[in-house]
């Protein structure tokens, strides 16, 4: 193990041409580029609709009216 990691940057002839292989395939190898996703892809999905913002809305509504209830009962206001 000792020997192996001691090694300079010498290669053998198998390692060399392993590599120059590896560096050809990857030359020919078109780039891969983002695709737009295909609509079958899609049809199981469903849009968002606006109830979520509704729900939170009237959540802190009914949440300042409870506070300003407590205020009024406990006569701060």
């Amino acid at each position: 193990m000792g020997l192996f990691l001691r090694q300079e940057d010498n290669r053998s002839q198998l390692q060399n041409r392993i590599a120059a292989e590896l560096r050809e395939k990857l030359a020919k190898q078109p780039d891969t580029e983002y695709k737009d996703p295909e609509p079958a892809f899609l049809d199981d999905h469903h849009q968002t609709r606006p109830a979520g913002m509704i729900i939170i809305i009237l959540s802190a509504v009914l949440a300042i009216a409870i506070v300003l209830f407590a205020l009024h009962a406990g006569g701060v206001i």
